[in-house]
């Protein structure tokens, strides 16, 4: 079997475990995968997917990192290793992956979206609005939220003064 059958047999069968809520058995079939196929980026990248989600963000940034290796310009597998740099709170390396996003697909309103809440928490409200603007401009619907965030972050800009924190 080729490496592209497996990756899609081992995918294909980790999206059913994952259906039924038996994330361990997903992560056990792609890892497994993995193994044999290391050449697919796509098997990487949904094996890392899994690994962020339950909350293994190293393990997962390995595993979108040897995907990216192979495929450097995948914009999702990008936008999820910056979810898991900013749950290791290495911020700045979540907004490069982000804004690589971007370039890829300008209108990835989650990775606008995640380096807003990035600006928001280092204090970087100005960032933070315009970010947020572009959202509400591009898409108003996409993001519910948008219109109290963008009026919870001036609140705070406005209490504060600006933020030098970084």
């Amino acid at each position: 079997m080729e490496s592209k059958d497996i990756a899609d047999e081992a995918i294909r069968k980790a999206d059913e475990a994952e259906d039924r809520g038996d994330l361990a058995s997903a992560q056990r079939i792609l890892s497994d995968a993995v193994e044999v196929a290391p050449d697919v980026p796509r098997l990487r990248a949904r094996y890392g997917r899994l690994l962020h989600l339950d909350g293994q963000w190293r393990e997962a940034i390995v595993q979108f990192d040897a995907a990216l290796a192979i495929k450097p310009k995948a914009a999702s597998t990008l936008f999820f290793r910056g979810r898991a740099k900013s749950m290791l709170e290495d911020m700045e390396g979540a907004i490069a992956d982000f804004e690589t996003t971007l370039e890829l697909q300008p209108e990835s309103y989650d990775a606008l979206y995640e380096m807003a809440m990035i600006r928001d928490y280092q204090g970087r409200w100005d960032e933070a609005l315009v970010l947020l603007r572009r959202i509400q401009t591009l898409s108003p619907e996409t993001f519910r939220d948008v219109p109290g965030l963008i009026a919870t972050i001036q609140e705070k800009h406005a209490g504060r003064g600006r933020s030098t924190r970084s």
